[in-house]
């Protein structure tokens, strides 16, 4: 007589250890279980996803983007359903099964982060292992000088835009030690460049640069800083536009422009739009004042020879 054996547990199984990956000394369902309660601690308070970011201290807790918690919130929620719903199908179900279940569920209720299982899948590869997201840090990149001396550096990034005919990096370096370094020179030492030797003003101005851990703001220097703000060195291109509505130059002169305009207006020809027909009209029969020029612009065929 044939012995038949008892269906074995889907969690007994070794795939089952691999999905759930229980650590310690955990069977795997109280693995499993452990996971969902965790998932769902992060809709249980204010600052319940805390508890389930890696590299929570790298980041600045009061300046925590809220995009960031709520798309970490929206995760939790998806694998969190998909596991609960693991453990009551997983006999029947695949793990991809169980993920389009819970996008499917999590889109009635108006959640919509994503619409594909695998995306599921991939939040759940990344999470099953520590129990935890690691968040990615968008690090400023702007050198210390700039990020340090934001009204310095909103100034030059007008400067370069004013004068993007000429930008080069010659020409910002030149403004840099004419203009920028000078100010900062006076601010600190209160006297003018002008009341210093050379050698004196030399040594103030390593001090003022010491802070940024820079000994001097050289060509390379300049380049670097052009290119973190935004600007592209690149070949000069046809049809190239410059912007220079707002130039402080082209303001002073659109002022003497319109007074100019004004007088030229009394000398210019008046126009006139009329018919075709009447234009030949009156060039025939009409005597024109002097200065009245009457100009006919024919049709063009569509077609010529």
């Amino acid at each position: 007589m044939a012995c038949i054996l008892p269906p074995i547990s889907f969690w007994m199984s070794l795939e089952a250890i691999i999905l759930v990956k229980p650590v310690g000394g955990e069977m795997v369902l109280k693995a499993l279980n452990n996971k969902i309660q965790l998932l769902s601690e992060v809709n249980k308070s204010h600052y319940g996803y805390t508890e389930l970011i890696d590299n929570i201290k790298d980041f600045n807790m009061s300046n925590m983007n809220t995009y960031k918690i709520w798309k970490l919130c929206q995760k939790c929620t998806y694998l969190s359903l998909a596991l609960a719903l693991a453990k009551e199908h997983m006999n029947k179900w695949t793990w991809q099964k169980c993920c389009e279940e819970a996008v499917s569920l999590l889109s009635k209720c108006g959640i919509n982060q994503t619409s594909n299982a695998r995306t599921v899948m991939e939040w759940y590869r990344q999470f099953k292992t520590k129990r935890k997201f690691t968040l990615f840090i968008q690090k400023n990149k702007l050198p210390p000088f700039l990020e340090q001396n934001p009204d310095i550096t909103a100034t030059i990034k007008q400067y370069c835009k004013e004068h993007l005919g000429e930008l080069s990096v010659e020409f910002l370096l030149e403004y840099l030690h004419q203009t920028i370094i000078p100010t900062m020179v006076k601010e600190i030492n209160g006297r003018r460049k002008e009341e210093m030797s050379e050698e004196e003003y030399a040594e103030v101005v390593r001090q003022v640069l010491k802070p940024y851990r820079l000994t001097c703001i050289s060509i390379s220097t300049v380049s670097r800083w052009l290119q973190v703000l935004g600007f592209k060195y690149e070949v000069r291109k046809k049809g190239y536009y410059v912007d220079g509505h707002e130039k402080p130059s082209t303001i002073e002169y659109r002022k003497s422009f319109c007074e100019r305009y004004l007088g030229y207006e009394a000398r210019m020809h008046r126009w006139v739009q009329i018919k075709e027909e009447v234009a030949k009209k009156w060039k025939k029969k009409v005597r024109l004042p002097e200065g009245v020029v009457i100009i006919i612009i024919m049709k063009r065929r569509r077609k010529r020879w």
